[in-house]
């Protein structure tokens, strides 16, 4: 595997690099014919990664171990078909913002988060339109439904009867567990439905605020464990636990103290966590802490923001914590007094480029020459800037060595050799043997590196048989087949 780039001149510095990438390197890579990240679909395939090379490898797509530290004993349930704990893979959750009885809206951002991601999807059922809705929500949506149920506790046998793949029992259900409790949990045994208990910072019981001074740690896992506790009792044990609190020291330590005390499953969150910005870095701390140290079976990134915002930092999260596949990723320098290229208008623009890319691809853009060679090399599709100039780096076989006789005495330096036969391969002719100087690509050698990549698994589920074309040919029906963008990655 070799690298070779492409100098081109900067005259308009950054759109112009961002312009010649995407227009001489066009599509190879399927988008659509690449495994599917979603825990539902990794619990159920085990095709092997597309991902090596400079990537850092990550194993199969059902990635469920962390490189970092071995994760957490716990229970297996099952949400539907995704399996929640027992090292199943970390499943991202949402839920929806619209109003449930409107099920056309409903089901049009179920759809859209699960374009992005998306293993379980939370609607809130407040009233009898909503419970009454859950039938045909159910029915249509691709990924999992659980009903958020809070005072009503009629709405949880709707829900079950409705189909959810769980229900959400708040502690308001629970307070009179007495007379709703075990027959809650007969009816989720009887369907197969999980529950969801525990507590957030704002609804912890009077009596345990009082107690402990506030929503503590110890608060918290005191009325997490006694919920727990009043299911076993009854004999159910299909449930996680959660217990949310906006502070990220608090949450960390809640989940670590709630981790040592049981093998339930934990639903890992930041609740009320704030704007965007915030709370994706409130979310990124807390479920870096945790997850680094193998706590947490699902997670659920709590923003003031659209529901789809929620996945995306939730599924990048744990692509970079090593327990989800990666998909596409961007490098680019911080702008400084080196950069002889306006960085942040060219990483803006290469990001608004290929942010539909889905790709398992590296792509860098670098604003001068100290680290952005280097950096740039190291990924599939890179931009270095420096000296007016720029550099496209393209990860490929682009560099093969040349061929000759055992008779030729001399380099080809890049010329076509023939044998003293003409070439051909008959009789006991002596076979061509590679000389030590690289030479740059030809259209052989991007044929073949062409048709290496579509021999892989992705392309032949795509349909993708280039055998026979040309380079430029193999590149035209690729871009037919696909109708992607990405760099090419050929080996």
């Amino acid at each position: 595997m070799a690298w070779h780039s492409h100098a081109i001149n900067q005259s308009c510095p950054g759109m112009d690099v961002v312009s010649r990438i995407i227009e001489q390197e066009r599509p190879i890579i399927s988008m659509s014919a690449l495994p599917q990240t979603s825990a539902q679909t990794s619990a159920t395939t085990g095709t092997a990664s597309a991902v090596t090379g400079s990537f850092r490898k990550t194993g199969e797509p059902d990635i469920s171990e962390s490189p970092l530290h071995p994760r957490r004993k716990s229970r297996r349930i099952m949400v539907g078909p995704v399996p929640v704990g027992g090292g199943a893979p970390i499943s991202v959750q949402s839920m929806t913002n619209t109003l449930t009885a409107n099920v056309p809206a409903t089901l049009q951002q179920i759809a859209e988060l699960t374009a992005a991601g998306c293993d379980i999807v939370r609607v809130a059922v407040p009233s009898q339109d909503d419970a009454d809705a859950l039938p045909q929500i159910v029915a249509k949506s691709p990924i999992p439904i659980i009903a958020d149920i809070h005072f009503q506790s009629k709405y949880v046998f709707q829900a079950i009867d409705a189909g959810c793949a769980a229900v959400r029992v708040n502690p308001g259900n629970i307070r009179k567990f007495d007379q709703v409790g075990p027959d809650i949990c007969k009816a989720a045994t009887d369907a197969g439905v999980s529950l969801r208990i525990g507590v957030n910072a704002g609804s912890l019981d009077k009596e345990l605020y009082a107690k402990y001074g506030g929503p503590t740690p110890e608060a918290l896992v005191a009325s997490a464990l006694k919920e727990a506790h009043m299911f076993e009792d009854v004999g159910f044990r299909d449930f996680k636990i959660s217990v949310k609190h906006h502070d990220v020291i608090t949450m960390v330590q809640t989940y670590r103290l709630l981790a040592s005390k049981g093998d339930w499953p934990l639903h890992l969150g930041v609740t009320e966590a704030g704007p965007a910005w915030q709370g994706t870095i409130k979310s990124c701390l807390a479920f870096g802490a945790l997850l680094a140290e193998g706590i947490g079976d699902t997670i659920r990134v709590s923003l003031s923001a659209p529901p789809v915002e929620e996945v995306k930092v939730g599924c990048k999260l744990l692509e970079y914590m090593g327990l989800r596949k990666r998909k596409f990723d961007i490098i680019s320098c911080p702008s400084c007094g080196r950069a002889q290229v306006d960085v942040i208008q060219l990483a803006n623009a290469v990001t608004e480029e290929l942010k539909n890319v889905t790709a398992p691809i590296r792509v860098a853009v670098m604003g001068c020459i100290v680290n952005g060679p280097g950096e740039a090399r190291e990924a599939d599709l890179g931009v270095a800037s420096g000296n007016g100039k720029g550099q496209i780096f393209i990860r490929a076989r682009s560099s093969r060595p040349c061929r000759k006789t055992r008779s030729s005495r001399r380099c080809c330096a890049g010329q076509r050799h023939r044998r003293p036969d003409g070439g051909r391969r008959t009789g006991a002719g002596r076979r061509h043997r590679p000389c030590r100087h690289p030479h740059p690509a030809s259209e052989r050698d991007e044929r073949r590196s062409l048709r290496f990549f579509h021999r892989r698994p992705a392309a032949v589920a795509a349909g993708i048989r280039p055998d026979g074309l040309s380079a430029a040919g193999c590149r035209q029906l690729t871009a037919q087949k696909t109708g992607g963008l990405a760099s090419m990655v050929a080996c």
